[in-house]
């Protein structure tokens, strides 16, 4: 019997680029997000000790770190402008213009971004910076096998999913993210079995492997929903279907505000600022922020989102008055950060919109059990500002238990519906003309 050697080594070739790759960058973009999320909120937590050392002074301390941080982040994105903002709009780029390819530069000068920008105070989110990171990773083994232009587009993705499933824990839902961010909504279900290894081989890495090195406690710091989430059961009655539309409503407005805002500020600083300069001047207008309406309270509007995320997500009540002073506090000092060019995500601080929209719409209506308008609101967030349908739905019931689905599918569903073309990243559209197969 003839062995057919091309049918063999086109076999080991599939294998290897849909199976062993995707593990391999799978672990490498879990210890990315274990790092990511070990050092940033390490440093950000170290400066506001430093600030509650300096007693009356205390509101310099931060300030101080501010600045600094966004001079370096400023020089950084005059070296490679590719390193400032939010990430995942030049991870979608190179997607579809690039297939996925990235300077060999990129990863350690974006983690140096994010790092200057929300480890020294910038606000913002970790998982848009760290997904870009993991891209830009994964390039590197694109590269390095020379893989084709359909396997490298292939390799992002999981790159991308890796790093977000290292950073929220859910890997059914990351790999879902990967595919529908890139798509608007869409799925390319060619890439979805090596773009779920990915995810499930960094969420092995990030959630149990490091258990199991010597030292492996250090690094082993929570995913975004820090709080352990029980699976409480949703409460079958027609009262709560009709609250959560109407959190769902809430937060799909608040939503198209949140993007209307923040491409407006983008326009705005393209158009008048030196890109060195943006990062300085968001900078000083947190830190004024901060020193005028939060000097007691540096923590609420500086620093990654992952904190306040965590009480929200845990079911904890804010009152009226914090939830709405949280909401408009971080919403304006994200947009100085991220739309001055500082390198932070907009995820935590979408999901943190959300869940603060369902706490305002159920503290309205008197709602004691307020994790289901919270779940919905998360679930709306994220559809209406990043046109994730699926994912969000996921997501959710990843964190929360298959007792949310009920809330995570109205919210995703009543978004979807109302704000489909209000997504944060228009320009997906214009890069999709560009796919070649």
């Amino acid at each position: 019997m003839l062995i057919n050697k091309v049918k063999i080594r086109n076999a080991i070739k599939y294998q290897s680029t849909n199976l062993i790759l995707p593990i391999i960058v799978g672990f490498a973009c879990g210890l990315e997000a274990i790092i990511v999320r070990t050092v940033i909120p390490s440093t950000f937590n170290f400066i506001i000790k430093l600030a509650d050392l300096a007693g009356s002074f205390r509101i310099l301390v931060p300030l101080a770190f501010l600045l600094t941080g966004a001079l370096i982040t400023g020089l950084l994105a005059k070296i490679s402008g590719k390193t400032s903002g939010f990430g995942l709009d030049v991870a979608i780029r190179s997607y579809h213009l690039e297939a996925g390819l990235m300077s060999y530069s990129f990863t350690p000068l974006k983690f140096l971004s994010t790092f200057f920008t929300l480890g020294f105070g910038g606000s913002g989110g970790l998982v848009g910076p760290t997904a870009s990171i993991g891209q830009g990773t994964a390039s590197y083994f694109s590269r390095l096998f020379k893989l084709s232009y359909k396997d490298s587009r292939i390799l992002a993705l999981c790159g991308l999913a890796g790093c977000v499933s290292g950073l929220l824990h859910t890997p059914f839902g990351a790999a879902v993210f990967a595919l529908e961010l890139c798509y608007l909504g869409g799925i390319i279900y060619d890439d979805l079995i090596p773009v779920f290894i990915s995810s499930v081989s960094a969420y092995i890495m990030s959630a149990r492997i490091i258990r199991l090195i010597p030292l492996g406690n250090i690094f082993h710091q929570p995913h975004l929903f820090r709080t352990v989430i029980y699976d409480t059961p949703f409460p079958w009655s027609l009262d709560y279907i009709i609250y959560s539309i109407l959190a769902a409503l809430g937060t799909t407005v608040a939503g198209i505000l949140f993007i209307k805002s923040f491409q407006w500020i983008q326009s705005f600083t393209q158009k008048r600022i030196s890109v060195y300069y943006k990062p300085l001047i968001g900078a000083a207008m947190v830190g004024l922020v901060a020193a005028v309406f939060f000097r007691n309270n540096l923590t609420y509007v500086l620093g990654e989102a992952g904190n306040l995320v965590e009480y929200c997500a845990s079911g904890a009540i804010y009152s009226l008055k914090m939830a709405f002073i949280l909401l408009v506090g971080r919403w304006i000092t994200t947009f100085l950060t991220v739309g001055f060019d500082g390198s932070g995500g907009l995820f935590a601080p979408t999901v943190l919109m959300g869940g603060l929209v369902g706490t305002i719409v159920a503290r309205l209506l008197g709602i004691v059990n307020v994790k289901v308008l919270v779940t919905t609101g998360i679930s709306a967030a994220l559809v209406g500002v990043i046109n994730v349908p699926i994912a969000a739905i996921i997501i959710v019931i990843e964190v929360f238990g298959i007792s949310y689905l009920i809330p995570a599918v109205i919210g995703s569903t009543i978004a979807y519906l109302l704000a489909r073309n209000f997504v944060i990243y228009p320009h997906i559209q214009n890069y999709q003309q560009y796919d070649r197969f």
